[in-house]
């Protein structure tokens, strides 16, 4: 959890200084499907407060947000069709309905589908190194040691 808190932290300091896309989107997503947590819920409101801060957005709109997108997730993978491909669909609308969201919100025009293209596209990667990092190196609470 704290390896996911500073990785957080730097996406979302790479975002607004470096990127115009939502890294810490990606991140919040990929770990809501990989596991489905309350934490998760925190993680989105407290990054949406730091990445707000960071922007000079008002506070509390993009922890609104985050915590809508990561409930979303969470609904949609309960869904019994759910695959990598239905995954990768689910990741996809919540990016759309994203980029619709902040784009009304904070932007006077609609330039979608360039960011919306290349966020998908890292979606991908993103997904597999969260996945892989949680079955290697996220020990679970069943496994004991034997000494």
């Amino acid at each position: 959890m704290k390896t996911q808190i500073v990785i957080l932290i730097l996406a979302s300091l790479v975002q607004v200084v470096f990127l115009p896309i939502d890294l810490v989107v990606l991140l919040l997503i990929s770990q809501a499907l990989i596991k489905n947590e309350k934490s998760n819920l925190w993680l989105a409101f407290f990054i949406g407060l730091f990445v707000a801060h960071l922007q000079q957005l008002p506070l509390g709109i993009l922890s609104l947000i985050y915590i809508f997108e990561i409930e979303l997730v969470q609904i949609l993978r309960k869904m019994p069709l759910s695959g990598i491909f239905i995954s990768f669909i689910i990741i996809f609308f919540v990016l759309f309905i994203n980029s619709l969201v902040y784009s009304i919100i904070f932007s006077p025009t609609l330039i979608l589908w360039p960011k919306l293209f290349i966020e998908m596209i890292l979606s991908i990667p993103t997904y597999i190194i969260m996945s892989f990092w949680q079955d290697r190196f996220i020990a679970k609470k069943d496994i004991k040691l034997k000494v």
